[in-house]
């Protein structure tokens, strides 16, 4: 009841005072506060609001916003759309926002076109591969055979390219200098910013081997 009452009071605050300089902290409460009581729909309509208003504006804070809708749909388990919204905050917001989420998003779509490209079979240990087990004639144990999967193309193509744009920005580890001193997330920051740029150095590795077992 005290989330849901302050929720609103932000929100009262943003329409009778919008002009104001506390106007667009108000507003970024109440999303944050809708998000966390599960409110999606009122809280997808405050960062639309937010955006429409500042936009440009205020180019990190609308980033901001958009990434907290992002992080929605990603507890909601909706891939697709999540998809369709982390390429927008890479297209509208990437290198405005903060460096961390920009890197999370390039790496978080490479994963998913990456499995993606797997169509036919659900990737095992991360390979686009199809185990079959028979028994020989006069053998109780089971063998098994192992078969390579041909992978979505264009798919893999899009996966190639996220991972190298990660690997772009990070530029090995100079995008930390984008991430303020002062800022109290820094260490969670850097330590996310260095796992997604990893990841994407041992993907590259992991396309050489799935070819070099084929």
């Amino acid at each position: 009841a005290i989330f849901k009452s302050a929720a609103k009071w932000y929100e009262r605050y943003f329409d009778k005072h919008g002009r104001t300089k506390e106007a667009p902290n108000a507003l970024m409460w109440a999303i944050v506060l809708r998000g966390g009581m599960g409110q999606e729909g009122r809280m997808r309509r405050n960062a639309a609001s937010f955006i429409q208003r500042y936009g440009r504006r205020k180019l990190k804070l609308s980033a901001k916003a958009f990434w907290l809708v992002v992080k929605m749909y990603e507890n909601q388990g909706d891939e697709n759309k999540l998809l369709i919204n982390m390429s927008r905050y890479v297209r509208t917001y990437g290198k405005a926002g903060e460096v961390d989420k920009y890197l999370e998003s390039l790496g978080r779509m490479g994963e998913m076109m990456w499995r993606r490209s797997c169509e036919k079979h659900t990737p095992i240990h991360g390979q686009c591969i199809k185990i079959i087990f028979y028994r020989r004639k006069g053998r109780k144990k089971k063998q098994k055979k192992i078969y390579f999967v041909e992978r979505n193309r264009r798919q893999v193509r899009s996966a190639k390219r996220y991972f190298n744009r990660v690997l772009g920005v990070w530029r090995n580890g100079f995008a930390l200098k984008r991430i303020p001193k002062n800022d109290a997330g820094r260490l969670d920051k850097i330590a996310n910013a260095r796992h997604y740029a990893a990841h994407a150095a041992f993907m590259k590795a992991e396309f050489q081997f799935e070819e070099y077992l084929k």
